[in-house]
């Protein structure tokens, strides 16, 4: 059984991974957001933690990041997410 403040780190995890392929891409916060049509606010809060994204959001933010395999894999669960 996963605990509370494992489930918590392994979110920072996820959260990182995304900054991380933002930074390798050269993309700001500002350019991401538009190009994946999301609030730049909103990506901010999820890239610091304090913001738990929708799989919606994650498939659009993947999809701008060109995360083709985060986006197969989220798409299993929610099927294809327009945007």
């Amino acid at each position: 059984m996963v605990s509370q403040s494992q489930h918590g780190s392994s979110r920072g995890e996820a959260e990182g991974r995304l900054r991380t392929a933002r930074l390798i891409q050269s993309k700001s916060i500002r350019q991401l957001a538009i190009e994946a049509g999301v609030d730049r606010g909103q990506l901010s809060r999820v890239e610091r933690g304090l913001q738990k994204p929708s799989v919606a959001f994650l498939l659009k933010v993947g999809r701008a990041l060109g995360l083709r395999d985060l986006v197969k894999v989220l798409e299993l669960f929610a099927g294809p997410v327009d945007g």
